[in-house]
């Protein structure tokens, strides 16, 4: 057909007044504010629809923008799929990887525990064509240059090695050794290894309570902490690549935004600095919001927070069983998890997508408020001292544990739902190999820890009233 003949159906402009009016009228006489406007935990009022008017100044999300040209770019098949390992033993963890690549993963994450001194044997036979990131979990200086040697001699660009002594600190409530030991361990390792990284685990934050903009807050002041630590010893330019690990949550829409508002955090934060360095984001399903007698929901839960990571743009999706709640690794649900992520990068052909939601106008003004929101956190946290001080002072533990509140407080009242606690709760018949509420540890810690949590532990445990720790 010539271009001719081609038909136009030529549409009328609708104004944002004239969409306002019709749904409006659509409402039969309820209020449009009231029943229309939502509001997320930072105060962002989220309308029923966005137009061009409602873009911000800066330019959109597109290949030439300033908010793309530090993230690494995405390998020609996509995202990967990755796996992480717990490494206490070399063989089983060898053993356990070999499976995941034979089930489809692309990378692997080996939780490197401190009894395992060199990585000879736990990578003796991983394909050199599979991404690996070694992270120490309870350095010392011997294992550190140990596998900074091993590293350096096999010289594969897709083999890395990093530690994360803050988030072990906010974590566990104290140091590996000492705040100076274990800062000092970060600088050696950076030093040694060839090809340095750094690890950036914020999903922490999300899972002892803290909303969006503090997430992204606190993850940029976790990278300040290590950036000004490794420019006084003059290591910073040597980095090669900075790895992000967040949790995604349920908000599908302002989940997929608070990706993008890193982005434009990231930038922010560079242009700062005066660097360019490249990231990438690892996403995984939230915790929090798991419910343990409700699987088959966990499970969709999985599926549509990993949806929200692709069309955000991560680089990399953290596959994590349904069950990790109550139960150890097991095949089953292992092989499911990575299978949603395999469904998503080749049935659903995300594997060669490229930015799906440019110039969406949602995306980018949910995005635009986000980043603001965050940024304002993180010059509040900086003008006192910083991450580290703040958690010293027990300022952000405090704010943290005052946003959780808050969102237990809608299910309990019932102004928002959750299946399987405040919804639909049900009991199933369970094997429990891991104790799924908090456990009570009494212990010296230098500061109070960062405690994962979930909402729907209260209402579990009326579900259940005998479980309880040594069961």
């Amino acid at each position: 057909m010539s271009k001719k003949t081609v038909p136009s159906f030529p549409f009328d402009a609708v104004s944002p007044k004239a969409w306002k009016q019709q749904i409006q009228y659509e409402l039969s006489g309820e209020d449009y504010n009231s029943v229309m406007i939502k509001q997320t935990e930072e105060g962002i009022k989220v309308k029923p629809f966005y137009t061009e008017e409602d873009l911000p100044s800066y330019k959109s999300f597109n290949k030439n923008s300033a908010i793309a040209t530090n993230k690494l770019d995405l390998p020609a098949n996509g995202f990967l799929i990755s796996f992480e390992i717990y490494a206490n033993n070399s063989e089983m963890a060898q053993k356990k990887a070999l499976w995941c690549v034979e089930k489809g993963c692309e990378k692997l994450v080996f939780l490197v525990q401190e009894n395992i001194e060199s990585p000879e044997v736990l990578l003796s036979q991983i394909p050199a064509h599979i991404h690996v990131h070694l992270l120490l979990q309870k350095p010392t200086s011997l294992q550190v240059q140990s596998f900074s040697a091993y590293l350096n001699a096999k010289n594969n660009v897709l083999w890395r090695c990093s530690l994360d002594p803050l988030t072990h600190f906010f974590v566990r409530g104290n140091w590996w050794t000492s705040e100076t030991q274990d800062l000092d361990l970060l600088s050696l390792l950076t030093n040694k290894i060839q090809l340095p990284i750094l690890t950036i685990d914020g999903r922490i934050f999300q899972s002892a309570g803290a909303n969006m903009s503090h997430q992204l807050a606190h993850v940029l002041s976790h990278f300040t902490a290590y950036a000004v630590l490794l420019s006084e010893s003059k290591l910073l330019s040597k980095i090669e690549k900075v790895y992000i690990q967040l949790h995604l949550g349920n908000n599908f829409l302002m989940e997929i935004s608070k990706i993008k508002a890193f982005d434009l955090l990231w930038a922010s934060l560079c242009k700062t600095f005066n660097i360019d360095l490249p990231y990438s984001i690892c996403a995984e399903g939230a915790t929090i919001d798991k419910t343990l007698y409700s699987n088959n929901t966990n499970s969709i839960r999985n599926s549509t927070q990993l949806l929200s990571a692709v069309l955000g743009g991560a680089h990399e999706l953290i596959c994590s069983p349904y069950d990790r709640i109550h139960k150890k690794s097991h095949s089953y649900s292992d092989r499911l998890a990575i299978n949603q992520a395999l469904i998503l990068k080749h049935e659903c052909h995300f594997e060669g997508l490229y930015n799906p939601l440019s110039g969406s106008f949602a995306i980018e003004k949910l995005a635009y408020e986000l980043a603001h929101k965050a940024l304002d956190v993180y010059k509040s946290t900086e003008a006192k001292g910083g991450i580290l001080a703040g958690f010293k002072n027990h300022d952000i533990q405090h704010q943290i544990q005052i946003q959780y509140k808050k969102s237990l407080e809608k299910l309990q009242k019932g102004t928002a739902s959750l299946i399987g606690a405040n919804y639909l709760p049900k009991r199933e018949k369970l094997t429990f190999e891991k104790y799924p509420f908090i456990k009570q540890q009494q212990r010296k810690t230098l500061i109070p820890p960062l405690i994962s949590k979930r909402y729907a532990m209260e209402w579990e445990q009326k579900i259940s009233p005998d479980s309880h720790e040594n069961r």
